[in-house]
């Protein structure tokens, strides 16, 4: 991924300026739904908050944190096993001077995963630092996180990309130009979306099977039948549900008569068949409950459970809301 990207993002060009206006938070939180975009720049952020030259790339702080051997530098990846004392730790941390002499830098990820024990223990240093202590949470979404984590952070929201900057970065790495569109319209603006389809050969076959089990779920009995398909195994149901959204946006653009461009392309016989099936609600509320099953995934619900609470909301949505 393309340093230009990030460095032209709002987000980023926000906190360069907090740098070198010497407004520099103590606390930072950023969002985005792209895990590849987040990681990006989070070194990006690191380098340019530590670096003397705001970021050059090449010096020896920045070696250090592309190495990720910069003692100033610590990275928690936050779940649900982070326990309260680990979190003392860290807090205990802080309060130790910079080895290297300048700022200290610490980076909770998956920040939505910490349990409320542990935001309430980290909260007290989040708020009111040590000085030059800089913390900064990345998350997927801020739903999880305590409203007072929230408020005491500077909020830096990464937008998803253009179709263009994903298909040319596609193409970049050898996939055909054809192939990079189709990922390019299913990826919705996510790198990390577009990256683990063009990994897989038979993504459009995926796609397809998840359009079908879509299309032919009729009645409940049939439930038991269709959890039991790759799609909705472990390693897959993530992709599915992305694919659901994907369908089920479309869906509701038919069904509303949106003037936006559908982001299927040359399936319109498949989603006109399918959106004759639900009502405008139906598929704004089949759509919700996408998001319910990311986070049932996030809260280690089996997969199992996760595709049949999917199947049977789409189902009771696309009945219940004619």
């Amino acid at each position: 991924m393309k340093e230009s990207l990030i460095k032209n993002t709002s987000a980023y060009i926000s906190l360069i300026k907090d740098i070198k206006n010497d407004r520099l938070n103590h606390a930072y939180l950023l969002l985005s739904s792209d895990r590849l975009t987040r990681e990006k720049f989070l070194l990006l952020a690191t380098m340019a908050i530590m670096c003397p030259s705001r970021g050059c790339g090449y010096c020896a702080v920045c070696k250090k944190i592309k190495n990720n051997n910069h003692v100033d530098v610590k990275y928690i990846a936050a779940n649900a096993k982070i326990k309260v004392k680990d979190a003392n730790e860290l807090v205990e941390d802080t309060q130790i001077k910079s080895i290297e002499g300048g700022r200290k830098v610490y980076i909770i990820e998956n920040a939505e995963e910490m349990s409320a024990a542990v935001q309430n223990k980290l909260l007290k240093t989040y708020e009111e630092p040590p000085q030059n202590v800089v913390i900064i949470l990345s998350a997927a979404n801020d739903s999880t996180l305590l409203p007072t984590i929230k408020s005491r952070a500077k909020k830096l929201f990464i937008l998803p990309f253009s179709s263009h900057d994903i298909i040319e970065e596609l193409t970049e790495s050898g996939l055909s130009k054809e192939k990079a569109e189709v990922i390019a319209s299913y990826a919705q603006g996510s790198f990390e979306k577009a990256q683990a389809m063009a990994q897989r050969e038979d993504y459009q076959q995926y796609f397809m099977s998840v359009m079908e089990i879509l299309l032919t779920l009729k009645n409940s009995k049939q439930i038991i039948d269709y959890i039991y398909n790759p799609v909705f195994e472990k390693g897959n149901i993530a992709l599915t549900l992305d694919f659901m959204e994907i369908i089920l946006s479309d869906v509701l653009s038919i069904k509303t008569h949106a003037d936006i461009p559908l982001k299927i392309k040359n399936r319109d016989y498949d989603l006109q068949r399918l959106a004759d099936r639900f009502s405008p609600a139906a598929a704004a509320m089949a759509l919700l409950s996408v998001n319910e099953a990311r986070k049932m995934l996030n809260f280690n619900v089996n997969a199992v459970s996760v595709a049949e609470k999917i199947l049977f909301d789409i189902l009771e949505a696309s009945y219940k809301w004619q």
